[in-house]
């Protein structure tokens, strides 16, 4: 940020004065060196500090405005998540129940080509088709039914990556030594699926919901401004214009921290739901 620009609006300013610009370099630590300027927010970071705001709100505190906006982007991410899981195991299930049959290879075909389609893509796609149509398109908190868009564009492209997984999973299950001796027992593909092999593929797919929701929220950011949701997505894309350090800055460190906690589960969540690494934990 600080190589495409000499820093927050009211620094590069032609209306103010110099002893105005100085004074306020001096104040917010400017006009220190750049690596002293990160070290000191990374302290105050991590006593919940994020500072104060250097030209979307000047002078006001972060924590007094962010934190609403990243709820408000975790809800429509996490809806979004939750959306991608059902829709992807439904239909990566039907995939493998399907297999080498025309259903599942048409499946194939359209997951290829959704999961290839970024969630903007798919915004402005549902923008286009809702303005023609008279679909309420800006957000309202108040109103769900405008969630509904935002949500699909975030939803469709996960839920196919899901959907590919479940398949891939049930595939793989179907060929195993387990599954045939099943079937030599008179038991059906379909019921082969159903009992035994599903409860193994929707283990492993739960541990990949901490990781699907972060994906999720992290494409709400993409999305939000095509539907004016005033989340993190439309804050940082503000902060970025205004070179506002401070509120980039506490935006990308809580990304991180999201991407650590969402791994940190999926190893929690891997450990609880497979028994092997249970035991091998015991030993």
């Amino acid at each position: 940020m600080h190589a495409v620009g000499d820093g927050p609006a009211i620094i590069n300013s032609s209306n103010i004065d110099e002893s105005v610009k100085k004074s306020f370099a001096e104040k917010y630590g400017l006009n220190e060196p750049l690596y002293i300027q990160l070290l000191l927010f990374w302290k105050n970071f991590f006593i919940g500090n994020f500072g104060p705001s250097l030209s979307i709100h000047l002078g006001k505190e972060i924590n007094e405005f962010i934190w609403p906006k990243f709820f408000r982007s975790l809800l429509i991410g996490g809806l979004a998540a939750i959306l991608a899981l059902i829709l992807g195991i439904g239909i990566g299930l039907l995939m493998g129940l399907n297999k080498g049959k025309f259903l599942s290879k048409f499946s194939e075909v359209i997951i290829s080509l959704f999961i290839a389609i970024p969630p903007f893509i798919i915004a402005i796609f549902f923008v286009v088709i809702a303005s023609s149509s008279g679909f309420p398109i800006i957000y309202q908190q108040t109103n769900p039914i405008t969630w509904v868009l935002p949500i699909l564009a975030i939803a469709i492209p996960s839920s196919m990556q899901t959907a590919k997984f479940m398949k891939t999973r049930l595939f793989i299950a179907q060929e195993t030594q387990y599954a045939s001796l099943a079937k030599s027992k008179g038991l059906s593909p379909r019921r082969v699926i159903m009992r035994h092999l599903l409860k193994e593929s929707l283990f492993t797919i739960a541990t990949s919901l901490p990781s699907s929701i972060l994906t999720s929220v992290l494409a709400s950011i993409l999305v939000e401004n095509f539907f004016s949701i005033p989340g993190l997505g439309r804050l940082y894309t503000q902060a970025i214009t205004a070179k506002d350090y401070n509120v980039v800055l506490a935006i990308t460190s809580l990304m991180v921290v999201l991407v650590s906690i969402s791994f940190i589960l999926r190893d929690f969540l891997y450990k609880v739901f497979n028994p092997q690494m249970r035991r091998k934990g015991v030993k």
